[in-house]
């Protein structure tokens, strides 16, 4: 178990990034918590703890590698790194907790999009978003070097990006809605494409307050419209390819490899080198998040959230396997399910944390959190934030 403290100095604040070197042990102060859809933070401690904490934890503390005063409402791992993301980013090692660096948006009344989150083999995709009505701010993608760096920024005519920008033959694909500087919805949506340079290379509006998915393939870009279901664009001109890739108007989806898996009460496995329908699963009941990770996938199967209840499919065939449904009748939420080498993880409506096996058999519920939890997990990784006591922690792999 980790046992040494850390004393993190602010070292430098330049394009909104807040880099964070490690010092000799000494005394830990309280950090500020990431903020959830509101104002960032006008200041943060410089001090992160990566010892457990001696507050009363909802786990055993012999289970807790590390812990810190640090909240994410999401995490991701990629280039390293554990990504904290809620209102700013915190890039940590995720082996001990330690703060390499951290990005924020520091105009008034904005924020970045937890929801939003993405990156590139080289770049980490920080969208930003407006939350204050009336403001005159519009969202922008900031386009982060792995050191927290900003490397260029594209500023939209919206209020959001939504849903997860992706990339395709050195383009990244976005989506801003239209909203007035007073707040009122416009009823339409743009999408963007950009370079790897943060180039304008063409944008296209839809006729709806918000898109569902994106997904890009080779050349291809596929955009779910609620209404519309999925158009297929260009990725190089953005002039559309094919309509609806299916015959329902709403549809989500979920990109693994080679594959879309297509989403509405049916599933349907959708082959993009070929363009052809591989599957379509029975009626899987009402899936009715727009969440961009509802859909996972482990172990062949395809796992969703659908009427409260976690069920999972095969990936090979799309058959029903098994389903998992609280003891007490209590909903899962349509939020991220998150996946370890044991166990998958899922958040109730009442904030509990469910630990399911991946045969659908419940290990462990949790206490309420009081607040929604954040959950990331990767690898044998779990790492935990309760952010109604402002505390991230490191879960032991062989919890």
């Amino acid at each position: 178990m980790q046992r040494r403290k850390y004393l993190l100095a602010l070292s430098a604040i330049s394009g909104g990034c807040l880099s964070f070197q490690e010092e000799e042990a000494g005394t830990a102060t309280p950090s500020s918590s990431t903020p959830e859809k509101s104002a960032p933070d006008a200041e943060n401690s410089d001090i992160a703890v990566n010892t457990p904490t001696e507050t009363e934890s909802l786990f055993e503390k012999s289970n807790i590698d590390w812990s810190n005063e640090t909240t994410f409402r999401r995490g991701y791992f990629n280039h390293g790194y554990f990504y904290a993301v809620g209102g700013d980013v915190i890039a940590m090692d995720p082996s001990t907790g330690f703060r390499e660096w951290r990005f924020r948006d520091n105009r008034p009344a904005a924020g970045i999009n937890d929801e939003s989150f993405s990156y590139t083999e080289d770049l980490v995709l920080a969208p930003s978003y407006v939350y204050e009505n009336g403001s005159d701010e519009t969202a922008i993608l900031y386009a982060l070097n792995q050191s927290g760096e900003k490397v260029w920024e594209f500023d939209t005519v919206g209020k959001d990006i939504s849903p997860s920008p992706v990339h395709s033959s050195n383009h990244i694909i976005l989506a801003s809605d239209n909203f007035s500087t007073d707040g009122a919805q416009e009823g339409s949506v743009t999408v963007y494409c950009v370079d790897l340079a943060g180039n304008p290379v063409w944008d296209t509006t839809f006729d709806s307050e918000y898109i569902l998915n994106i997904a890009a393939f080779n050349n291809r870009v596929y955009i779910s419209v609620p209404g519309d279901g999925v158009t297929v664009l260009d990725i190089e001109t953005g002039d559309t390819i094919a309509g609806s890739l299916i015959d329902s108007e709403y549809v989500r989806f979920h990109q693994y490899e080679n594959y879309l898996f297509l989403l509405s009460e049916e599933v349907f496995k959708y082959d993009l080198r070929s363009d052809t329908i591989i599957w379509r699963s029975g009626q899987i009941g009402r899936i009715d998040s727009i969440n961009t990770k509802v859909i996972s996938e482990v172990s062949g199967q395809l796992l969703l959230i659908a009427d409260g209840k976690i069920k999972s499919i095969s990936r090979k065939n799309g058959d029903q396997k098994w389903e998992y449904a609280s003891g007490d009748s209590v909903k899962i939420q349509n939020s991220p399910l998150e996946v370890s080498d044991n166990y998958l993880w899922a958040v109730d409506e009442v904030e509990r944390i469910h630990a399911v096996k991946y045969n659908g058999e419940e290990e462990f519920v949790t206490k309420t959190f009081g607040t929604t939890p954040g959950i990331a997990g990767e690898d044998g990784k779990v790492i935990i934030s309760d952010r109604s006591a402002d505390e991230t922690f490191k879960l032991d792999p062989n919890f």
